[in-house]
């Protein structure tokens, strides 16, 4: 079976030091294919990888572009990606969630900004920090470790699988929305005790007792 390097993104976040790790560790990797979602009306950027790739002596025929799957089984579909190697400047965020639901292996690294380290906050909630590479070199020798020891990757799959069934921070939905409802009364508490005006809020850890917020992260900003 031919090793399969997969991105979904949309083609708007791909960027040359990413493509550039993709196509050398697609170099490295014999008969490995690439695999990309065509997101795009256009074909522009896929000339632009194939040239790169080429670049890199690997030929446009490993470069598999599909249209976009169905709602209902593109997850089943994505699972046949062994490795999915992200883009560094605009990671995959909801993109990440649902790979590692599906047990596919996350490399990412967690960027300077917002964008670029939402696929490094999801890994490490779902403790799958052996994924998060320090930079791109890093991520190009772990994506190579993976994809060549069928034993390390499998270990990693089943490592995935099984913090999914045991319901961690990650997918753990009801304790996600009881940590919301609770961030939301201690805001309606201080809003109607006069002490802020609230703007935002963001909600991490687990209601404590009498549905109050424990462990919580509460963005607001002062009426002074």
């Amino acid at each position: 079976r031919r090793a399969v390097i997969g991105n979904f993104n949309n083609w708007k976040k791909f960027d040359p030091e990413s493509l550039g790790v993709w196509a050398r560790v697609a170099s490295q990797v014999p008969h490995s294919l690439l695999w990309l979602m065509k997101t795009l009306p256009y074909d522009g950027p896929r000339d632009s990888i194939a040239s790169l790739l080429r670049h890199y002596a690997v030929s446009e025929e490993r470069m598999v572009v599909t249209e976009m799957l169905p709602h209902e089984t593109h997850l089943v579909h994505k699972r046949q990606a062994d490795v999915f190697l992200d883009t560094l400047t605009y990671n995959a965020h909801s993109t990440a969630v649902e790979l590692l639901w599906s047990g596919v292996a996350v490399v990412s690294v967690a960027g300077r900004s917002m964008a670029g380290r939402v696929a490094a906050s999801v890994l490490l909630a779902h403790t799958a920090e052996v994924t998060l590479a320090r930079n791109a070199m890093d991520m190009e020798h772990l994506a190579l470790r993976l994809l060549t020891s069928p034993h390390t990757l499998k270990r990693v799959k089943l490592h995935l699988e099984r913090k999914r069934e045991m319901k961690g921070l990650l997918f753990d939905y009801p304790a996600w929305t009881r940590s919301y409802e609770a961030a939301l009364l201690c805001l309606w508490d201080a809003g109607t005790a006069g002490r802020v005006e609230p703007l935002g809020v963001g909600a991490v850890g687990q209601a404590g007792k009498g549905g109050r917020a424990t462990g919580m992260h509460i963005v607001v900003a002062s009426s002074a």
